[in-house]
């Protein structure tokens, strides 16, 4: 309670097989007191053969705490990495997470965020950058379960070669959830005719006090502005 990290917590989760596959499993806890701030790092990456590797984080916030939370995935072609975030915020309690996708054969990220309590905030952004032939699925839903709540979504997704991408934001907004704020903003780009972005905004909506708004785009480099690019000299590949 109280506590103010004064640098970044960094935590590594490094996941390496040779000869065999190997899978591995864990369940993680993060919890913040009453008027706590902290900076938390994860880290993902690995090498070698097929390998699985599941990862579950409960995290509480307290009263008035805040939480800068960050994932950072670069798995190798042969990791299956699926994580999960579950996170639950006390009054005006106060949640910031980036997630960043590089790399991985198979890779699904869950993020769910309970606004449970009057004046709690979160902004939720992310970057799906990933590597060939990959499969990347982020699903993340903030639930206003309280009045005078804030939510925010941004996400950006760079999708080359025969990759794929799939991202679902949803907004739920409970009975008495009223002066609720939220947004979702989903944009893609698709940097060749193979790549495949499946993008889906979602708003539930149970009060009649509220301000709402999503969007998503999918599209493609325009040609005009590749030629006048490469006519500055920046080359094609």
């Amino acid at each position: 309670r109280g506590t103010v990290l004064d640098k970044p917590l960094q935590v590594l989760f490094v996941s390496r097989a040779e000869a065999q596959a190997t899978m591995s499993h864990q369940r993680h806890l993060i919890e913040l007191g009453d008027e706590a701030q902290a900076t938390v790092l994860l880290d993902f990456s690995g090498d070698g053969g097929e390998r699985l590797a599941t990862h579950f984080f409960d995290v509480r916030l307290g009263r008035n705490a805040k939480l800068t939370l960050y994932r950072v995935q670069n798995e190798a072609a042969g990791g299956t990495l699926v994580t999960r975030i579950d996170t639950r915020l006390s009054r005006d309690a106060k949640f910031e997470a980036v997630t960043i996708d590089l790399g991985g054969g198979f890779i699904r990220h869950d993020l769910d965020v309970s606004l449970a309590d009057s004046g709690a905030e979160t902004t939720i952004a992310g970057l799906y950058a990933q590597a060939k032939h990959s499969h990347i699925d982020n699903h993340v839903r903030a639930v206003h379960a309280a009045p005078h709540c804030t939510s925010r979504m941004n996400y950006r997704g760079l999708v080359d070669e025969k990759t794929k991408a799939v991202f679902n934001g949803k907004v739920v907004v409970c009975s008495g959830a009223q002066k609720t704020d939220s947004e979702q903003r989903i944009a893609n780009l698709l940097l060749s005719r193979k790549a495949e972005v499946n993008a889906k905004p979602d708003l539930e909506i149970y009060a009649d006090d509220v301000k709402c708004a999503h969007g998503a785009t999918v599209g493609q480099l325009d040609e005009v502005a590749l030629a006048y690019l490469r006519s500055r000299g920046i080359d094609k590949g």
